[in-house]
């Protein structure tokens, strides 16, 4: 019987294993480590047989990937720095009758800013896998756990097993890494106790660093504005170089400034920390101009500026090139460096010292601290190499530990002390600048004022002059305007005559047909009396009479057309006198259409005419009104004859079949709305082009052949309508027409 049980229990170990080995996806798991008591370290180190590591060369393995059979066959713990990212697995079983609080130490073996991202995926028997990850690039709210340390809690239920998968990114951005990876918890309590509550170091240190920063943008700030003020590249350069000395010191702050955007944080400052003594180097060459004074030495500053950027690059691969740690190395050639930059400015400003400016003493009094410590931290790290290496010394001496536990204190005083004094330094030389851009201003005004004065006197002597040539011109140019006027008005009254002497005609012709009807009947009623017929007689009379009336309206008749030739030929004396607007019109349309008669015989249009008799008469100058029309009129009849002609060219053999196509017609109305009169000339000719509408108003702007306009009836019109108070538009369609609309205010 006990032989059968020894076999049940045997084949349910092997089973249990089976199945332990099936759940985690994995072959040859490590011992989990047992915690029995709640009194360990709390920076516990698994010891090496508890866990295992291997390389994720791609950095693209996935936790399903890892979990496969025989992903860890090969497992190691040395780090090759060729390889970005590692996965490590352990166990860990709580012994206790109560639960553990465990908090994982990622970085406990690495340098605070070597590992970039851990993820931790955490299962318990039977449970799920649980994802937290810390990191220096996952933003501040993301993070698990305590997120300043990077430390990751977790709570092991007692007498249960946790399963824990771990991936961490490595960043070599920053160099002093360690060739061993391990792994480190300790009880969460013991943790928050040790190194969060206690943790006083960390609120000196970012009051401290937020103390420099502030100074170091308050100077920024300064000496922008010093840069603005005088344009001097100097103050440029050193503003840049606080710039990117406060974006160095930022990771002292990360969980005030950018936690949200470590990877814009850690760019930022990579960026400061590559060009920090480049800006510095700038400044002093452009403030002591060492390319005019010396450009030889000029030249080894300018390598001097690139080194840092080189050596701080080459650094970053050295791991990766030697596949190994190299951080003593790197920590040696980063502050050697440094200190043949700070002897090499210290150089510097002894090549100027012969100068006695003061602004050259106040400046080696300011790098000398600074030099002084990084002198004196090479000089240290070099002794302690030699102790290690040649006498076996595990601990530097007490002077030396003194100087590298307090060398960031040390680092901090010298760094602001050297920011303060060229900070005034610079201030001084903006003063002096703005002193010397004052003189300069002042000279200036002073050699502009004497030119200004100097120009004053030309240009009176030449407004005198011009002012005098500009009289004559004007003068000049009112007479040619009188007589372009008068020219227009005879061209104008040319283009009546013939239309005036037709309609002269007519009444003269009934004057002398009732002339010479008169003569007759006199006569008849001479011999009427004779015989002694009196009635016959006073007939006779009543049609002399009759006759006399008629020959007297149509003298008046040829009268009123003389009177309006008269007033169209004379100068305008600008007094408004009450006039039928409708009658004018009216004259003016028939004395138009008869003068183009006179000159083609074979014209003809149909005139129409819509006069409002509400008008009654209004205030306005005839003759000037009587030219508008009369232009209008006159350009109306051009444009549907044009038309006329042209339809005749195309090949219609006669006005007679064309007329049956085309009939040419000119309108004009007239209307009263509100307190304007509206007059409206509208033909169906070819219209306006667009392009031109607007410029037909202007002077000397015709459409017509040359020889065949003067170009400025409808620009004295415009300023005749003007002169009323009134307006005049065109509304024009090409192959159309055009309408020309008068609007004239009525005035009592």
């Amino acid at each position: 019987m006990k032989k059968i049980i020894t076999i049940i229990l045997a084949i349910f170990s092997v089973t249990n294993l089976c199945a332990q080995n099936n759940v985690n996806g994995q072959t040859a798991f490590p011992p989990a480590y047992e915690i029995t008591t709640d009194t360990i370290s709390h920076n516990t180190v698994l010891p090496d047989s508890n866990w295992q590591m291997i390389a994720d060369p791609s950095g693209k393995m996935t936790l399903e990937q890892a979990l496969q059979p025989g992903s860890f066959k090969d497992t190691i713990r040395k780090i090759n720095y060729r390889d970005d990212t590692y996965w490590l697995r352990y166990r860990i079983v709580n012994r206790m009758q109560k639960e553990a609080k465990i908090t994982f130490r990622p970085n406990s073996n690495f340098e605070i800013n070597s590992v970039s991202r851990v993820d931790l995926y955490i299962k318990t028997n039977g449970g799920k896998w649980e994802h937290l990850k810390t990191g220096n690039e996952v933003p501040w709210s993301e993070r698990d756990g305590l997120r300043r340390f990077n430390y990751i809690n977790t709570v092991i239920p007692a007498g249960k097993e946790i399963v824990v998968y771990e991936r961490d990114y490595l960043d070599y951005v920053f160099v002093n890494q360690v060739d061993k990876k391990s792994v480190s918890f300790g009880f969460t309590e013991t943790i928050v106790q040790n190194d969060y509550l206690n943790d006083d170091f960390h609120y000196i240190q970012a009051v401290e660093y937020a103390f420099i920063l502030g100074l170091f943008v308050f100077a920024l700030v300064i000496n922008f504005y010093f840069f603005i003020t005088v344009r001097e590249k100097e103050f440029l350069y050193f503003a840049l170089f606080l710039l990117a000395s406060a974006l160095s010191n930022m990771w002292y702050l990360q969980d005030s400034i950018l936690r949200e955007h470590p990877l814009l944080q850690s760019y930022l400052m990579l960026i400061a920390n590559v060009f920090i003594f480049f800006f510095l180097i700038y400044f002093i060459r452009y403030f002591l101009k060492t390319f005019k004074r010396f450009p030889r030495w000029d030249r080894w500053l300018v390598i001097l500026a690139f080194l840092p950027t080189i050596i701080y690059l080459f650094n970053t691969r050295l791991s990766w090139l030697f596949h190994t740690n190299l951080s003593t190395f790197s920590i040696i050639i980063g502050i050697g460096t440094i200190v043949i930059i700070s002897i090499s400015l210290l150089i510097t400003f002894l090549l100027y010292i012969r100068g006695h400016d003061k602004s050259i003493r106040l400046m080696i009094v300011a790098v000398a601290p600074f030099i002084c410590l990084y002198v004196l931290m090479a000089l240290f790290v070099i002794v302690f190499e030699v102790l290690q290496l040649g006498f076996k010394v595990k601990n530097p001496p007490a002077l030396i530990s003194f100087f590298f536990s307090d060398f960031r204190l040390f680092s901090i005083v010298s760094y602001a002390w050297m920011v303060l004094v060229f900070s005034w330094v610079l201030f001084m030389r903006f003063s002096s600048l703005r002193k010397k851009v004052a003189m300069q201003e002042v000279e200036k005004e002073k050699e502009r004022n004497a030119l200004i004065a100097q120009q004053k006197i030309e240009l009176e002597k030449q407004v005198t002059e011009r002012t005098s040539e500009l009289q004559q011109s004007l003068e000049n140019l009112k007479s040619t305007q009188k007589q372009l006027i008068q020219s227009e008005k005879m061209a104008s009254l040319g283009e009546l005559t013939a239309g005036i002497a037709h309609e002269i005609q007519n009444p003269l012709n009934f004057v002398n047909n009732f002339s010479d009807v008169n003569v007759e009947l006199i006569d008849e009623m001479k011999n009427e009396f004779a015989n002694g017929n009196g009635q016959e007689a006073i007939a006779i009379a009543d049609d002399i009479k009759e006759n006399e009336q008629k020959i007297n309206h149509h003298g008046k008749r040829a009268g009123d057309i003389v009177k309006g030739m008269l007033q169209h030929s004379r100068t305008s004396t600008g007094v408004k006198e009450p006039t039928d607007i409708n009658a004018l019109a009216d004259e003016y349309l028939r004395l138009s259409y008869h003068g183009l008669r006179a000159k083609d015989k074979s014209f003809n249009a149909e005139m129409k005419t819509d006069f409002d008799p509400s008008i009654g008469k209004i205030n306005i100058i005839p003759q000037d009104i009587g030219r508008v029309l009369l232009n209008l009129y006159n350009n109306a009849f051009y444009a549907v004859e044009q038309k006329q002609k042209e339809a005749a060219e195309k090949g219609l053999p006669t006005f007679e079949r064309l007329a049956t196509l085309y009939d040419p017609t000119v309108s004009v109305t007239t209307m009263k709305s509100g307190n304007q009169v509206i007059i409206t000339v509208s033909d169906n000719g070819n219209g306006i082009p667009q392009k031109i509408v607007d410029k037909i108003f202007q002077p000397f702007f015709t459409t017509k052949p040359t020889g065949s306009g003067t170009g400025l009836g409808l620009s004295l019109s415009y300023d005749i309508v003007k002169a009323h108070g009134g307006e005049i538009k065109v509304e024009s369609k090409e192959n159309e027409g055009s309408t020309f609309i008068i609007n004239i205010p009525v005035t009592n």
